[in-house]
């Protein structure tokens, strides 16, 4: 097996990059595996990734753009400010991703940002908050949508666990 050498981190400088995330167009990021299991619920312990010596230097390959992965990386360092995504073209694929990977910092300020969108995307949002368990977000996609009680709706498991348009969109562009 050939040495893969990290990525210098792109967010700080002494993080200590010890794994390697690879997007979708085989962009890599060097990242510190203590932030990513500190600050997310989808990626192993320090302790595990080091213990096995055949896992050092071992690439984790997402599904996500490059745009995306960078923008989760941001949001895994401490005392790093955060990245504003209040414009930004991918929200809807920073939230999935985000829901995705656990990314704990980023998903009270997803979420928020999701929200203002209720009037202007109430089926996007309402989609988003239906996958995620999102039951606030509902509540305010009610009337944008026409229903009555969002809670009285059956809604079809292929619109739940399929990625959406503007996900799979992502991947093709």
């Amino acid at each position: 097996m050939e040495e893969v050498s990290i990525p210098k981190c792109e967010v700080c400088n002494d993080c200590g990059p010890d794994v390697i995330l690879e997007a979708s167009d085989g962009t890599r990021f060097g990242v510190s595996a203590s932030n990513l299991h500190r600050f997310s619920g989808a990626f192993p312990a320090p302790g595990f990734v080091h213990a096995d010596s055949t896992a050092a230097n071992e690439v984790i390959i997402l599904h996500e753009t490059a745009d995306v992965v960078r923008l989760m990386v941001k949001f895994i360092h401490p005392g790093v400010r955060q990245p504003d995504i209040w414009r930004i073209g991918n929200l809807w694929q920073l939230a999935e991703a985000v829901e995705k990977y656990m990314i704990f910092p980023a998903q009270g300020v997803v979420k928020a940002r999701v929200r203002s969108l209720a009037t202007e995307n109430p089926i996007q949002v309402f989609i988003y908050a239906a996958r995620h368990g999102h039951d606030d977000l509902l509540l305010d996609v009610e009337k944008p949508i026409g229903l009555t009680d969002y809670k009285s709706i059956e809604i079809p498991l292929q619109l739940l666990y399929v990625e959406p348009p503007w996900v799979i969109g992502a991947f093709h562009a």
